[in-house]
């Protein structure tokens, strides 16, 4: 049986059903899709930058605003894929605009960006919008290049074409003119030489690679001198050995023998990247029958015809040595071909068939119908045609059917060319540094119409966004094609390029290669049909009208917003509920209930703050149970105010049902005119003061003199001035005026606002009646007066202090604040003259609304940085019909003399630098120039050139020479003189130590004295102080500090920043040692820390280390044993707890084992890994009162710990053995560590994470004290030695690995709350070499190199504890204890010139026979050497590294795992880019949970020419 034959004929079944989606879910017929994208304002950033994007919401079927989603989703997630932000914007008109700081210490790396509606949700595939964003430290090149393989795939002895083109940084090509090209295999040149561009600044560079090849690993790079600098671009050669996927897909899903159809087939290699190969197709007699070749991106067609009784096969051609066969489908005698193709403004459909049958042709768009035509088709050959313009502007799927069964499918894509016209103008092409620019814009339709648009603009320099080379969707590509595609499409920016000659064909292949897909709802919708999330609503209201005895009143229901002075209002139905949504957290609230009947008591009870849609009117949408949706509102809101309020009592909320409501219950909105006041003789609270009669030819000051009882009108004590009125007298408030209210506006100055003589009344509001409507602005009293012409849409309200209204004020904080975006800052500068230029800013401009008006048109205007570069403009946006569009295009600024020059963005102590500072002579007249050097203290200037004498449009080089000998945080400045022309460039200059880092940190709190030694140390590398802690509580939060030392981002380590202030915050309130401010303060980092946590959640409900993984079992338990505990603080919702405890338990096994393992483990034996976290989860769910679910899985595990006496697994063992109430095993277990202790043969294997060592040992300990203290009063002596033993652990790292600090913290919390005054108050007293030192200041100068004592002492043996840290940089390295790995980093040159690429190797090696976990390795760069982004992802997209993060000057490696005895190796290839002498930081490889041991090489040195 031939499997990859069967295999390919059910992807072409599956490419074909799956196109019914929509039509599959008719009952579906209410979901209206929503679609996101989102404009960022760059896609490179540095550390210290802001992004700024702007967020799109829009219909599906038309790309109009969204009505029904009030609110979107954004994600920002680091480069492990740890959620780093989570956001709710508000969408206004089909929008939200926000902004996201790149803090200065965030690890550089690939960022990912995430934009969704709550309703989007419910669908599952690539609905949500993600874009990659890049955060590094770079310096930009000064020659914008490009360098791309047109064609994808590569083999031995194939001539590979590259494109190539340069422009200068006045925006022009570089004509004519000559670069260096190399090509390397394997870190060794194989073929170099030089070329010449043409006129437009372009080369297609053709070269061979070697005959025989035995990796991918090959690169080319081109260097450029121009200008006086040197710059080089560098991109790996696609080379494919092996492993590459073929599919093919005939036209219209069908495969008919006898009949020429078109076949279109794609190509992947292993890492889903497409290839561009030749293939040859052969029968089953291995006859050959057609070549065929892709076209484009690993794509392409070709025409056949099968015969009866025949199979095909196809093999690759070209690139050579690929042995793999693909087998083309089966092909059927009976059926029907469709043929479509899209030419001439016109669809021409051919449609063959092998017998005469009635078919319909549907056309179908985005779910709904938009054509259908029955037809009579005759054996053979049948067209039609369509005009094109007929149909809308997207993807369009054509289907034939026959009696509702399809038999045929074809995807089109119709109307590319109707898109919103942008064009955005410089009113000039060439302007100086600090001139303003002005842009004019315009949009159009198709046919040259204006149309309105909302658009979002950027101006960045191009230097940095050349480099960055994006290809990621823009919105055309994204909200038209993308979005409805399956599977990942290859730079989809290219289908939509005007520029480009392949991009319609193209196009149309990605049609042919790629399944549809509208929408697809996530399994839990269809099995339940239900839409499981709702369109988000912004700040909602749900509540109730009740009497005394708690029965529901029909009643008005009054929304008073007293900041906006807006009323909104609504005739409640017979049970008293009402609902209002779109409320500001900003805003002030109150509600005011009237009854329907006379003297009713009225209570107003809100049921949910949080409730999407509104229960009292007929519904859109129908698979939604109202009931249900409104009851688990209530439910959620209960829950909180139980949490809130820290107690057991019920609450009646949460039992409100839902009744049937009246279908003609009205909401509407009205703007609040006036208040109106029903008058009562016994009234104290309202004084009606005057008629319209009174006030003719009166000034409304003398009328209200003397009407009210205690209003009192006072002259003004200056000429002119107006007079004060006061309503409560001057010994009450002092010198306040009372709000007064025209028409219902709050005005400031009446007198000046409404003429007398058009005023109908005015009433006079005193008491709580004033600010019971009006809130704090009516402290003093409200003035109400009423115009002639709005006498009639008065709002009465009977107020006095017999009234029957029931006024409920909305609690602070109970309304979700929605984020905000900061205003794009850029300098306005009033000249271009400056003597001092420091503005490089890589962003110019932002404006995320820029909307153009009725005849299409719209202006801006910004100022440009002090940069003599090319900036390009970016807008794209939507039209008023739904039209996108977008434009880029480029203006240069140039100064008369531009002075220009690269430094590293780090330099390392000791580092020598030649620094070439290029000058050009922009002006018409040879000039002769000096130049001025400024270097910050403790930089040697060693020599620098003076003087330069330039012809016009010439450039040259004055070179400086320097040398950093301390670490410094400065900047540089380079002056240039000419005549009376003066200018400076000032750039940042940063310094930091070299060497090794050798930190050190001892906490304790008893007397003692110690003796360390401290070796030979550079000179001012040495720092040292130390620290009393307040209170045992105050050094747990240190310990929590201690964990952000060290790269983390997992959902362990992520946890173990949020887990541990649970056990803290418990012991400080049962000791009453914490104020409600800070508690609040804790417990709201818990709720952020949770929602963080969350993003780790998988389908299956469990969680896994990494986002992208799947789920571990073991962790798993950890994160059920931390949200159980959350409870009591955050309160998670009990369907989380549910399913994750459902996954853990569906993972065990007959045997009783948990599966534990990983995909990579799962074909071998269970190795001491895999049953400590086997235990691990037995112990977590012991702790949680699992007891029947885990007793067998107790028993084997017990069988395993009693035979290894493996310490780690006895502990947790003795925990759960304890949860379960198995005293004899306890007492065993206990007894056996109790003798490892006592004899110091304590031993511990790896724990559940993987760490040994130190950090097991702590994880040990703590685990035994915690079991200790399950017996507490036969143990205490012993909880107390392990605990003092345990804290003697505490070092620089904490207590070693994360997972080791959570637990030492549980256990010593638990200890301390009982044995807090065991320790005293007392502060200890510290020597060094009988140098007293005090807190908080160095006590550097105490040290001595060789051996040092440290003296500590307390008045009463022990007291607070103190922490002692000290560190120092030295030239050898530290010694590398416990640590099963090995690392050598090597460059391939120590010397190299400018514009090179310099290879770098790295290997790590696994030293033992097992497996280890997540593993990290810091390698230190040299200064004058750069990576190159593109170069890393491909090491990413390669699988090389699970990931990478860049930390200063460090490139920090992380895999997943090394198999036993594993070697990997990884070549990077450097970019040589500063001239001088550099030694890179000294780099390390170290286990993930075991960051206290770590192997140590020595920093690299190069040497780097001009």
């Amino acid at each position: 049986m031939n499997l990859k034959f069967i295999s390919v004929c059910i992807t072409l079944l599956c490419l074909l059903f799956s196109t019914f989606s929509v039509k599959d879910q008719q009952p579906f017929q209410d979901f209206e899709k929503e679609k996101t994208y989102v404009q960022t304002n760059h896609v490179f950033y540095k550390p210290g930058e802001q992004m700024y994007f702007k967020i799109y919401v829009v219909k599906g079927n038309n790309n109009l605003p969204v009505e029904e989603s009030r609110v979107v989703n954004f994600e920002i997630t680091d480069p492990a894929g740890s959620v780093v932000k989570k956001l709710k914007y508000e969408i206004t008109n089909g929008y939200a605009r926000g902004d996201f700081y790149f803090a200065e210490d965030m690890k550089g790396g690939i960022y990912k960006i995430r934009a969704f509606t709550n309703w989007m949700q419910n669908e599952e595939g690539k609905n949500a919008f993600e874009k990659e964003i890049t955060l590094q430290k770079i310096v930009s090149p000064r020659i914008l290049m490009k360098l791309d393989f047109p064609k994808k795939g590569y083999g031995p002895g194939d001539q590979v074409t590259a494109d190539f083109s340069m422009r200068s940084l006045s925006n022009l090509p570089i004509p004519f003119y000559e670069a260096d090209y190399m090509v390397t295999y394997n870190g060794e040149t194989v073929s170099e030489g030089k070329l010449i561009t043409d006129k437009e600044g372009k080369k297609v560079l053709t070269f061979r690679l070697p005959e025989v090849l035995k990796s991918s690993d090959a690169l080319l790079n081109i260097k450029v001198n121009f200008d006086g600098f040197t710059e080089s671009i560098s991109r790996n050669i696609p080379i494919v050995l092996n492993n590459l996927d073929v599919k093919f897909l005939p036209e219209g899903g069908t495969f008919i023998n006898g009949i020429e159809q078109n076949i279109a087939f794609k190509i992947l290699d292993e890492f889903e990247k497409p290839v561009d190969a030749d293939l040859v197709v052969y029968n089953q007699n291995h006859e050959k029958i057609k070549e065929i070749s892709a076209y484009n991106f690993g794509m392409g067609s070709f025409l056949f015809t099968p015969k009866r009784g025949e199979t095909y096969y196809a093999k690759v051609l070209k690139p050579e040595n690929i042995t793999q066969t693909f087998n083309l489908p089966a092909a059927n005698n009976e059926g029907l071909v469709l043929n479509i193709q899209n030419a001439n403004k016109n669809l021409t459909f051919t449609i063959i068939s092998t017998q005469e049958k009635t078919i319909t042709l549907q056309g179908g768009f985005r779910g709904k119908e938009v054509y259908s035509k029955v037809i009579s088709l005759k054996k053979g050959k049948n067209s039609l045609e369509i005009a094109e313009k007929d149909f809308p502007t997207g993807i369009c799927r054509f289907t034939v059917l026959e009696k509702n069964i399809p038999l045929a499918e074809r995807i089109v894509f119709t109307n590319k060319v109707n898109q919103l016209n942008v064009k955005v103008t410089p009113v000039k092409q060439h302007y100086l540094p600090r001139e303003k620019v002005i842009l004019n814009i315009e949009t159009t339709d198709e046919n040259n119409t204006p149309v309105p648009a909302n658009l979002g603009v950027s101006v960045v320099d191009d230097k940095l966004w050349t480099y960055a080379d994006d290809k990621q969707n823009h919105i055309v590509s994204w909200l038209l094609m993308d979005t409805e595609l399956k599977g990942k499409i290859e730079k989809p920016q290219f289908y939509f390029d005007k520029k480009e000659p392949k991009a319609d064909k193209s196009l149309d292949l990605v049609m042919l290669t790629n399944g549809y897909r509208y929408f697809e709802f996530i399994p839990e919708v269809l099995k339940t049909n239900k839409y499981k999330y709702l369109p988000e609503k912004k700040n909602t209201i749900y509540g109730v009208v009740e009497d005394e005895n708690k029965k529901t009143v029909k009643a008005d229901v009054f929304l008073l917003d007293t900041h906006n002075n807006k009323i909104l209002k609504q005739t409640v139905a017979e049970n008293g509920k009402f609902y209002f949504s779109d409320l500001n957290a900003e805003s002030s609230y109150k509600i005011i209930a009237r009854s329907f009947l006379p003297k009713h008591q009225l209570k107003i009870k809100i049921l949910s703050y949080n409730l999407d849609i509104n229960p009292l009117v007929k519904q859109k949408l129908t698979h939604i149970d109202v009931e249900e949706i409104v009851k688990e509102a209530e439910r959620k809101e209960e829950v909180k105010k139980e949490n809130r309020n820290n107690t057991n009592q019920s609450n009646n909320l949460g039992k409100s049902k839902t009744d049937t409501v009246r279908r003609n219950t009205s909401i509407e909105e009205v703007v609040a005119l006036g208040y109106g006041i029903n008058k009562d003789k016994a009234a104290v609270a309202s004084t009606t003061v005057a008629s319209s009669m009174e006030l003719q030819n009166s000034s409304v000051t003398s009328v209200l003199n003397g009407k009210v009882a205690g209003l009192v009108v006072t002259g003004a004590g200056q000429p002119g001035a107006g007079e004060q009125i006061n309503i409560r007298g001057t010994a009450s408030i002092t010198n306040k005026n009372p709000l007064f209210i025209v028409d219902g506006v709050p005005v400031e100055n009446f007198n000046t606002t409404i003429n007398p003589n058009d005023i109908n009344s005015i009433t006079v509001l005193k008491d709580a009646a004033a600010t019971a409507i009006y809130g704090s602005r009516a402290v003093n009293g409200v003035i109400i007066v009423t115009s002639l012409k709005n006498r009639k849409s008065e709002i009465e309200f009977d107020i006095t202090p017999k009234s029957y209204l029931a006024i409920e004020a909305l609690p602070y904080g109970k309304l979700l604040s929605y984020a905000g975006s900061r205003e794009f800052v850029y300098p306005e500068y009033k000249t271009t003259n400056t003597s001092y230029r420091f503005d490089y800013r890589e962003a110019l401009y932002w404006n995320p609304v820029v909307e153009t008006d009725k005849n299409g048109k719209a202006k801006v205007e910004f100022y440009n940085s002090d940069a003599n570069s090319t900036f390009r403009i970016m807008t794209e946006g939507i039209a008023a019909t739904g039209l996108l569009g977008r434009d880029e295009t480029t203006y240069a600024a140039q100064s008369l003399i531009s002075v220009d020059t690269k430094i590293p963005q780090y330099l390392t102590r000791t580092d020598q630098m030649i620094i070439p500072v290029v000058i050009k002579n922009n002006s018409p007249e040879t000039r002769k120039m000096t130049m001025d050097v400024i270097v910050p203290n403790h930089v040697k200037l060693i020599s620098s050139d003076s003087l330069i004498t330039l012809k016009p449009l010439e450039s040259g080089r004055l070179f400086v020479r320097i040398q950093t000998d301390e670490v410094v945080n400065s900047n540089i400045q380079f002056t240039i003189k000419s005549g009376e022309f003066r200018e400076t460039m000032i750039l940042p200059f940063k310094v930091e130590e070299k060497g090794f880092l050798h930190q050190f940190s001892m906490i304790n709190n008893k007397t003692e004295d110690l003796k360390i030694n401290i070796p030979e140390y550079i000179n001012g590398s040495l720092y040292s102080s130390y620290y009393v802690f307040e209170s045992t509580a105050l050094k747990m939060f240190e310990d929590i500090e201690q964990l952000k030392k060290e790269p983390y981002g997992c959902f362990e380590q992520l946890s173990s920043t949020v887990y541990p202030n649970i056990f803290i915050l418990d012991y400080l309130k049962s000791n009453k040692k914490i104020d409600p401010a800070t508690e609040s303060q804790v417990v709201k980092s818990l709720k952020k820390g949770f929602q963080k946590l969350l993003s780790y959640k998988n389908r299956d409900g469990g969680f896994g280390y990494f986002s992208s993984e799947e789920s571990d079992v073991a962790l798993s338990a950890f994160a059920l044993l931390e949200f159980t505990g959350l409870k009591k603080y955050v309160n998670p919702d009990t369907k989380l707890i549910q399913e994750l405890s459902s996954f853990i338990l569906s993972k065990k096994n007959a045997n009783g084992l948990f599966e534990v393992r990983k995909p990579y483990e799962s074909k071998k034996d269970f190795s001491e890994y895999s049953w400590s976290r086997n235990m691990y989860v037995v112990y977590a769910l012991s702790q949680l009162g699992f007891k029947n679910e885990i007793e067998d899985s107790f028993q084997v595990m017990l069988k395993r710990a009693l035979a290894t006496k493996d310490s780690y697994q006895l502990a947790l063992l003795a925990n759960a053995a304890a949860n379960l109430g198995k005293q004899k095993e306890y007492d065993d277990l206990i007894n056996i560590l109790d003798k490892q202790y006592e004899t110091k043969k304590v031993k511990s294997e790896v724990t559940f994470t993987g760490s040994w060592g130190m950090s097991a040992a702590a994880e040990t300990l703590s685990l035994y004290i915690m079991a200790l203290q399950k017996d507490e009063k036969l143990n205490q002596l012993k909880i107390a030695e392990a605990a003092d033993q345990l804290i003697n652990f505490n070092g620089y790292y904490g207590f070693g690995s994360t997972q080791a600090t959570t637990l030492a913290i549980q256990a010593l919390s638990e200890f301390f709350s009982k044995n807090d005054k065991l320790y005293g108050s007392e502060k200890p007293l510290i020597a060094i070499n009988n140098a007293q030192i005090s807190p908080m200041i160095s006590a550097v100068s105490a040290y001595k190199t060789g051996e040092n004592t440290i003296n500590i002492h307390y008045p009463d043996k022990s007291g607070l504890p103190y922490k002692l840290e000290y560190q120092y940089y030295t030239l050898q390295a530290p010694e590398s204890k416990d640590i099963p790995l090995t690392m050598e980093t090597k460059l391939k040159s120590g010397m190299s010139k400018i514009g090179e690429t310099n290879r770098m190797t790295i290997t790590v090696k696994n030293k033992i026979n097992g497996e280890l976990p997540m593993t990290i390795a810091k390698v230190g760069i040299p200064a004058g050497l750069t990576l190159q982004n593109a170069l890393l992802k491909d090491m990413v997209d390669k699988k090389q590294v699970s990931y990478y993060e860049i930390f200063d000057n460090y490139l920090v490696l992380y895999w997943e795992h090394f198999n036993a005895e594993e070697t990997k190796t990884i070549n990077l290839d450097l970019k040589v880019e500063f001239a001088g002498t550099y030694t890179g930081k000294s780099s390390n490889v170290y286990l993930y949970y075991m960051p206290e041991a770590k192997y140590w090489n020595q920093g690299i040195r190069t040497s780097i020419e001009p």
